[in-house]
């Protein structure tokens, strides 16, 4: 029982660290979801601004094609993100159903020693009351 206390206790602990890196990685998701849509509105803006400056035009292929790569870039990490974080999602799936067993385990312990209690209780009871009717019947 002292044991399966610990054990509850590491699993819990291990599925707190786990929904952690979790939010870790969606906050990160977030945050290059974020930069990603920041750089497509910037190379609108920048259209616009190119369409209204004869100046400004002859650099924009080359800022075109940095801000494309970035975006690429960041696409790419998106992705690899969300691997990481399907792998993630499972890892804390894998540790919940873990420590679901474990308490599963301890509710079966506690509930044999419930009962175990409950029927020496009644025992108790009942040698009580057999010893009373006895005591009344002179027989």
């Amino acid at each position: 029982m002292k044991g399966l206390g610990s054990l509850i206790r590491l699993n819990r602990w291990t599925v707190d660290e786990r929904r952690r890196d979790l939010a870790e990685l969606e906050k990160l998701r977030a945050t290059l979801a974020a930069r990603l849509r920041d750089l497509a509105r910037e190379h609108s803006e920048q259209q616009e601004f190119v369409r209204d400056s004869t100046v400004v035009a002859i650099a924009w292929p080359a800022w075109a094609a940095a801000n494309r790569a970035t975006r690429e870039k960041i696409a790419g990490s998106i992705d690899e993100v969300d691997d990481r974080i399907e792998i993630a999602r499972e890892a804390v799936s894998s540790a919940w159903r873990e420590l679901r067993k474990v308490e599963n385990a301890m509710a079966g312990i506690e509930e044999r020693r419930r009962l175990r209690r409950a029927r020496i209780e009644q025992q108790t009871l009942d040698d009580v009351a057999l010893e009373m009717y006895r005591r009344r019947d002179p027989a």
